[in-house]
């Protein structure tokens, strides 16, 4: 089953983290405004400018930098999660600048200089983006009376990152971190079953670049949930699928999911548990989910095996489920042998 809106997890898990949004700004910005931004200053800044109304649509992260001459820069980052064009993306971005400069004269009241702004915008339709990015593109004005009224409007334009028109290979060279760039194939690809079907090959070995690093499980369960709630495929066909590009090392990262869902599951049971007459369903909820984290990791259970989980009772599930990661087998996690 789709979730109406889990992009936003993915989005920020990625480039809220500088280590990410570092290269990857540093990439999309023209050469020759990235040049006089010092990248090693670079920090997010909390909150968000987006309009409540539009907050279901449009996911921001805002960062402030140190241009290499002493003052300081801000960069917008937003991401469309409508896989449709706006045409009047630049007079919100106009909006949002706004906002943004207020509450940094708010908050620096004692200054009378504002910090640029360069507004970027990830966008992701298969069709691609065929609106202007040039604000002064949505004046009704030509000719003469333009160049007459230009000093007296707003001009500016944004930086586009649009993923639908990058050829996989392209995307998968881009000069950033694995996590970005499979970030970038999800958000573009997981939607539409046929073309993640085709780019999926192309990131496996990021997607072992991203597994193996330094709280890579996590970060690699993270896309397999994105990748869960967008599918329109069965959760069972998606990991077969995974497990036959990514190979034996996704497993670990569909346990840590799996174990994290039965944790939330099991924390929601206990809450629920105090009305009369939840106890057996929370058991039943947690037989199938040690059946699942022991099936992703060794393989089909047997009737026997089944029938031994089936008949436990729901701290010893809890403690099944705890032995998973560690356990060399099937029996170990069972008998309650593992280490």
């Amino acid at each position: 089953m789709i979730v109406a809106q889990p992009h936003d997890a993915l989005f920020r898990v990625t480039f809220a983290q500088i280590e990410h949004a570092r290269p990857t700004l540093a990439l999309l910005l023209p050469a020759s405004v990235s040049r006089h931004v010092d990248w090693s200053t670079l920090e997010l800044l909390p909150g968000s400018f987006v309009d409540g109304q539009l907050a279901s649509r449009v996911t921001d992260l805002l960062y402030a930098a140190h241009l290499r001459q002493g003052s300081e820069v801000r960069v917008h980052l937003l991401f469309e999660h409508q896989s449709e064009v706006e045409p009047f993306m630049a007079l919100r971005l106009l909006e949002y600048e706004v906002n943004i400069w207020r509450a940094f004269h708010r908050e620096h009241g004692d200054t009378c200089k504002l910090p640029p702004i360069v507004p970027v915008l990830l966008h992701h339709s298969e069709g691609g983006w065929s609106a202007s990015t040039h604000f002064d593109d949505l004046l009704g004005v030509d000719g003469e009376a333009r160049t007459d009224l230009a000093p007296f409007l707003p001009a500016f334009r944004f930086v586009l990152e649009d993923l639908g028109r990058r050829e996989s290979q392209d995307l998968h060279d881009l000069a950033t971190t694995a996590l970005a760039r499979i970030a970038f194939f999800c958000l573009r690809d997981a939607r539409n079953d046929e073309r993640f079907g085709e780019s999926l090959p192309c990131w496996a070995d990021l997607y072992h670049e991203v597994s193996s690093a330094l709280n890579g499980v996590e970060a690699a369960s993270a896309i397999l949930r994105y990748i869960h709630q967008v599918t329109e495929l069965d959760r069972g066909k998606v990991e077969e699928r995974l497990l036959e590009a990514l190979g034996p090392e996704a497993k670990e990262a569909f346990v840590t999911l799996a174990e994290r869902e039965f944790a939330q599951g099991v924390q929601k049971g206990r809450q629920e548990g105090r009305q009369e007459g939840r106890q057996e369903g929370r058991r039943e909820a947690l037989v199938l989910v040690v059946e699942k984290l022991l099936e992703l990791k060794f393989g089909a259970l047997s009737a026997a095996q089944r029938a031994r989980i089936a008949t436990s009772d729901e701290a010893t599930l809890e403690q099944m489920s705890q032995r998973v990661l560690n356990a060399e087998s099937l029996d170990a996690v069972l008998r309650g042998d593992a280490q």
